[in-house]
């Protein structure tokens, strides 16, 4: 326990110091990272709802063209589809109009006979407005029994296929189809493309930013993603995902183990009647929302104890300059003391020069010491 007065005084301030700026420290880390999770969490939902609706935009647009396909088809008059080759350029006029008026990737008519009446934006650019596929000329493709064919006619209304790849592009997409009737009687499905190509540019985009985001279709595969190697394949942790998303309020946060690593979650369920149903989410590393926090929180602690350290330098050099005439009081009383135990023949006076506390106490030592010399003085010269 140290001795000096200076130095209890300054380890008292520098502990009241010390505990003041501790506790602000822990203040502001905490209030930083509530401050940062809240950012990054209005940021996610903001990107989130951003390619939401991004995806319903599509959805509709797709719906908007392959109604009109339909209602186009089936008001063609009985002439122009008499036969199966004006009922072919019919279509295919069509197709290849409303390919051009919707900016979709590809419409066309697939007919019960297997035969697939097709107008796409690659032919167009190439000055075909039109192709045929399928049917008697190549056995190989049949329309009538793909899933948006089959899709369409079992329902009876508007059908979205999930995410698959073409058979004849090798592309990813997402077909839109709808059965079409002449005369109470059905005629094919009316159906649209759209390729996942621009789509997964735009998220392309977004990764850019870190964000780790992707929609899920109805079997809980990727079927876009800002990161592509995990497009279009299974995993225990999506459908880990997806199975806690339709639990929860849309955008509300929960945590997933991916692989022993701890994961931050965001999702939104959109269930349309119309569509297919998707799940859009967003995944982070915990670490990775917490180790900038924490380095900050460092960052600030560190400065902390630097602050302490100056501070309390500060405070022992001030106390030890203004506190000086404590050390001269202390030795004018001593050198008083062992002068009236007859150890010392003289005592000079303190010299104290501060008009405070202190100085006044040393005057008032002072004129006690000059009082004690002047009755010593008075009594010896009587003994004598």
């Amino acid at each position: 326990m140290p001795k000096n007065i200076v130095t209890k005084l300054a380890i008292i301030v520098s502990t009241a110091v010390s505990i003041i700026i501790a506790t602000l420290i822990v203040w502001n880390i905490n209030l930083t990272k509530n401050t940062s999770l809240e950012y990054i969490y209005e940021s996610q939902k903001k990107q989130l709802t951003t390619i939401d609706l991004l995806l319903q935009s599509s959805n509709h647009n797709a719906k908007k063209g392959v109604e009109g396909l339909k209602a186009i088809i089936e008001s063609l008059p009985d002439s122009e589809i008499d036969s199966e080759e004006k009922l072919i350029n019919s279509v295919g006029i069509v197709a290849n109009h409303i390919i051009q008026a919707t900016n979709t990737t590809a419409t066309y008519l697939g007919l019960s006979t297997g035969e697939l009446i097709k107008s796409e934006q690659q032919g167009i650019s190439k000055g075909v407005p039109y192709v045929i596929a399928g049917g008697r000329n190549d056995p190989s493709y049949n329309a009538a029994s793909r899933p948006w064919y089959t899709g369409a006619m079992s329902s009876n209304k508007l059908f979205q296929t999930n995410v698959y790849e073409s058979l004849l592009t090798k592309q990813l997409c997402i077909t839109y189809s709808m059965p079409v009737f002449r005369n109470g009687k059905p005629l094919g499905v009316a159906a649209i493309d759209v390729y996942l190509g621009s789509l997964q540019a735009i998220f392309d985009e977004i990764a850019k930013t870190g964000s780790y985001i992707f929609a899920l279709d109805s079997q809980h595969i990727p079927f876009v993603a800002t990161d592509r190697s995990i497009t279009m394949k299974e995993s225990p942790l999506f459908k880990e995902i997806a199975r806690i998303a339709e639990s929860t309020e849309s955008f509300e946060e929960f945590t997933v183990n991916d692989n022993g690593a701890k994961k931050l979650a965001r999702c939104k369920v959109n269930r349309d009647s119309d569509f297919a149903p998707y799940i859009l989410c967003s995944l982070r590393n915990v670490e990775d929302i917490e180790a900038p926090i924490m380095r900050m929180g460092y960052l600030q602690l560190a400065m902390g104890v630097l602050a302490v350290l100056c501070i309390s330098c500060m405070i022992f050099f001030t106390l030890k300059y203004y506190l000086r005439p404590i050390n001269k009081i202390s030795n004018g009383l001593l050198d008083l003391f062992a002068f009236l135990n007859h150890e010392k023949k003289t005592v000079q006076p303190i010299q104290v020069n501060s008009h405070d506390e202190l100085g006044n106490m040393a005057e008032a030592i002072n004129a006690n010491i000059e009082k004690t010399q002047k009755s010593l003085e008075q009594d010896s010269h009587a003994v004598s």
